[in-house]
């Protein structure tokens, strides 16, 4: 009952000012800084208990780089043990958050899939078609479908239905055959004309039907849609383009894009309808005291309330991931079934995050209040010069800017890239074992140091060194310039391989890029795409102060190297473009 009450009743919180903090290394790396900080605690006389954790911690750091023979681990490991003794209550604190967090569900891997296929035959046909169709064989992938449906047809159910209508409908939309597209579309309605996959489909009929020309067509597909996603994003996706249609008829939807143009924090259809309008595309900022959220008191729960005076308490002692535990559970509970009320708790909690260096952690919290802020103008005071520096940091920027020139990559563009590749973190590893700040995969990697005479003094561990990160990031978006030089055309390149990039390049190059967008088939990479795209007009327009001018990002992608088309990249492209750069299937 007591826990209960806690949780309830509301606490005024005064927000404290800290550093954002961006890891150079792996924390648990023992630097000479750390050795620094753990000679100055060693040389206070009465030290407290976080003083005694955290030198606890550079101990364990300094450890771990030694000989478990050698004299100086043995009395490292007497020194820890007398530490970890005297702060055994706070240790318990830190083990019992970690036992609750761990509790609730990954936020990084998507839920699985059910399973569909109740037949291991229909199984195993669906999946040997859609891996012909991933390997560019869509004739055999379509033969393949068919010829197993028509076996199975009397056992499947209806999502199995659905699920094989889907995939013809993405074959035959990827070959531009609008006449198929359109039969398979309509077999999705009337089998479920909600389900998700089914107003996906839709979509995408609608923009290959303006694309060849028909924006009448396409916008009455868009407007028949049974279309429930009702996020932030969803209806201004629909918005663009049915002003987007309504222009291709010849009326341009003056007052819907100026709407998505004026939201407090861009997204990437309020850039897009900028570049409709003629306009420079400009981030919007509030004239509001520079410390915004960080300059008022604000109510939150009295759980909360206590979490984030822990929180504060650790991080003013270096203890960033007991830090975190705190702010972990903190941000949970907020994020829960956020209101109005609650975006200044969330962008401190962010704050905070940023100090203790879990930037993935503060962007999505980012992602989840932008869609108040964006809602509601009563909240755009809060979008300060200050707050849009948090949301979109420039860490590490003598290296940044000087690798750059290096290679003539744009700064802006790098750091796009590093946001949404790693938000930051030298110590990322993702599903397909990409590492680092920004997330090489290993094989690339050493094919890149081999070319840049890199290759003496590389290893696999390289990669979590934000230096060596760096010197091959960069140095590959070089490459990728070279062969595929236009900024969409880079983000598919560096999330698919660039292989994959010049397939779509292909395909529907002749679109604008509004539509090419769209009609990548991986969603992982389309997403990823228009998320660069976003985060380069932030960087490019916060650095600056200016209007970014629409020619940053053509809207034409400009015509394929005759070459590319005559050979499909084989016998002229680099040898590392053979290397798969991240395992994508396309979805």
């Amino acid at each position: 009952m007591a826990l209960l009450l806690l949780s309830h009743c509301a606490a005024k919180h005064q927000p404290l000012e800290f550093p954002g903090y961006f890891a150079l290394m792996p924390e648990n790396e023992f630097t000479l800084v750390q050795n620094d900080e753990a000679k100055a605690l060693e040389s206070v006389s009465q030290p407290t208990g976080f003083q005694k954790r955290r030198l606890g911690e550079l101990y364990q750091n300094e450890q771990r780089g030694l000989k478990s023979t050698s004299s100086r681990y043995v009395v490292l490991d007497q020194k820890i043990q007398q530490l970890k003794d005297e702060t055994i209550e706070l240790d318990k604190s830190i083990i019992q958050l970690q036992a609750e967090i761990a509790k609730y569900p990954s936020e990084d891997i998507p839920p699985p899939k059910p399973a569909v296929f109740s037949d291991p035959g229909m199984k195993k046909a669906f999946a040997d078609a859609a891996k012909l169709w991933n390997g560019d064989e869509s004739a055999k992938a379509l033969e393949r479908l068919d010829s197993a449906s028509k076996m199975f047809d009397s056992t499947l159910s209806t999502a199995e239905k659905l699920r094989i209508n889907n995939l013809r409908f993405r074959i035959y939309s990827e070959a531009s055959d609008l006449k198929s597209s359109s039969t398979a579309y309509l077999a999705m309605k009337s089998l479920d004309d909600c389900n998700p996959d089914t107003t996906q489909a839709g979509f995408l009929l609608s923009i290959l039907t303006f694309a060849q020309g028909d924006a009448g067509n396409a916008l009455k597909i868009l407007d028949g849609q049974c279309d429930r996603d009702e996020t932030e994003l969803g209806k201004q996706r629909r918005s663009y383009w049915r002003a987007r249609f309504q222009e291709g008829q010849g009326t341009v939807s003056t007052i819907a894009y100026q709407a998505l143009a004026s939201a407090p924090i861009p997204a990437f259809y309020s850039f897009l309808a900028e570049t409709r309008l003629g306009q420079r595309v400009s981030v919007p900022t509030s004239q509001s005291p520079v410390k915004g959220y960080l300059s008022q008191e604000f109510n939150v729960p009295e759980e909360v309330h206590q979490l984030l005076l822990s929180a504060e308490e650790r991080l003013k002692w270096n203890l960033k991931r007991d830090a975190m535990a705190f702010l972990l559970k903190a941000s949970r509970r907020m994020r829960k079934s956020p209101g109005k009320s609650d975006v200044v708790p969330l962008l401190y909690i962010a704050h905070l995050c940023q100090a203790a260096g879990n930037h993935l952690e503060a962007l999505r919290i980012y992602a989840q209040v932008t869609q108040f802020m964006t809602q509601d103008p009563e909240l755009s005071p809060l979008v300060t010069p200050r707050l849009l520096a948090e949301m979109f940091p420039r860490p590490f920027e003598a290296k940044v800017d000087w690798l750059s020139k290096m290679w003539g990559v744009d700064a802006d563009y790098v750091y796009s890239i590093i946001r949404q590749e790693s938000a930051f973190s030298p110590t990322a590893v993702s599903g397909s074992d990409a590492r680092g700040l920004m997330q090489l995969m290993p094989a690339l990697a050493r094919m890149l140091a081999k070319q840049w005479s890199f290759r003496s003094y590389y290893s696999d561990r390289s990669l979590f060194d934000i230096d060596e990160n760096l010197k091959l990031g960069v140095f590959h978006l070089k490459q990728l310039d070279v062969l595929v030089p236009h900024p969409a055309l880079i983000a598919a390149g560096y999330n698919a391989g660039v292989n994959r990039a010049i397939r779509w390049w292909k395909r529907y190059g002749n679109y604008p890029l509004d539509v090419f967008i769209e009609l990548i088939p991986v969603n992982e990479t389309r997403n990823y795409v228009k998320l660069v795209l976003r985060n380069y007009y932030f960087y490019k327009n916060l650095r600056t102060g200016k209007p970014v001018d629409p020619s940053q990002v053509p809207f034409q992608l400009g015509p394929i190297p005759p070459e590319y088309i005559t050979s499909n990249g084989a016998g002229f492209l680099p040898r590392w473009t053979q290397v798969d750069t991240k395992r994508l299937q396309v979805d």
